[in-house]
């Protein structure tokens, strides 16, 4: 693995950490969200990240 993908690779790891915190807060406060997107096509596709994204892209809606 190349220095520029280990770079990615963590910010993935760091980016996924911060799903998980948000995906908890949201589920606290009742709040419905989701993954959109290419991080949706992501965990689809590839069990994961597109490996070439440093992302996340997270929906809500605004008035429920």
């Amino acid at each position: 693995m190349t220095i520029e993908k280990s770079v990615l690779r963590q910010a993935q790891l760091l980016l996924l950490e911060g799903l998980k915190e948000i995906d908890r807060i949201c589920n606290k406060h009742n709040i419905n969200c989701w993954i959109d997107s290419g991080t949706l096509l992501g965990a689809k596709r590839h069990g994961g990240f597109i490996p070439w994204d440093d992302d996340i892209d997270i929906l809500t809606l605004l008035f429920e």
